[in-house]
């Protein structure tokens, strides 16, 4: 991203207001005051959500994920998961976030949001697997640590050690969660990782009638191909 930090005047697209309106957020992200640092990377993640970004953010948001104060880290977090939801990524951002995985509860939950919305663009690094799985742990975190983790299997990246809690979760009281650990769980299977313990929770999830379709028919779906994977009979 060398090169783009000064060239909002030059960016297409962007009105006259929300314009001069970046600069100052740009500008602010170097205070040294905290509250207005973290305030700038807010109003960035808000513009970023309606569609109003800049390449001119991403080094001095990436900057900001080492920022010693909390709050701030994790509005920058927030920030360039909006960025990447809008297309805008930058590469040196994500080993910095996968090491934020690793740091306090209020931090890693939107670290775990990020990788996600890396992932979802095809951005991906080999060191977050097994830091995802121990956050499947976090209850809440865990939303976004499945999407990470299904973003992460369709990208073929997968940890078997994932399998046995991804199973647990079929049980999850969250039907949000539930919903996810099948999502996740398929495609898993797809790429041939089973686990023996699944296929009698799916069973029960095909026939409890008070489950979501959505969820009766994901179940089906993943338990037939554990079907089709069993030795055949002769």
């Amino acid at each position: 991203m060398s090169g783009k930090e000064n060239d909002i005047d030059d960016a297409e697209n962007l009105e006259d207001e929300d314009r001069e309106a970046l600069k100052i957020f740009l500008e602010v992200l170097g205070s040294d005051d905290d509250v207005e640092r973290a305030n700038a990377a807010e109003a960035l993640g808000d513009y970023a959500n309606q569609g109003v970004t800049t390449e001119a953010a991403l080094p001095k948001l990436v900057k900001l994920l080492d920022d010693e104060n909390q709050d701030v880290r994790i509005n920058v977090l927030i920030a360039l998961s909006n960025y990447a939801n809008a297309g805008l990524t930058n590469e040196s951002a994500l080993p910095k976030i996968v090491k934020l995985l690793g740091t306090e509860e209020e931090v890693r939950v939107f670290a775990a949001n990020a990788v996600s919305a890396y992932a979802s663009k095809g951005l991906t690094d080999k060191a977050a697997l097994p830091m995802l799985v121990n956050l499947l742990e976090d209850e809440d975190a865990r939303a976004f640590t499945l999407a990470a983790l299904n973003a992460y299997a369709v990208a073929e990246l997968t940890d078997k050690l994932a399998l046995p809690k991804l199973v647990k979760l079929l049980d999850d009281e969250d039907e949000v969660i539930r919903i996810y650990t099948l999502h996740t769980l398929g495609e898993y299977t797809s790429k041939g990782l089973t686990d023996k313990s699944a296929p009698p929770k799916l069973a029960q999830l095909v026939e409890d009638e008070y489950q979501d379709e959505e969820i009766r028919k994901k179940a089906a779906e993943i338990l037939e191909k554990y079907k089709e994977k069993e030795p055949k009979q002769k």
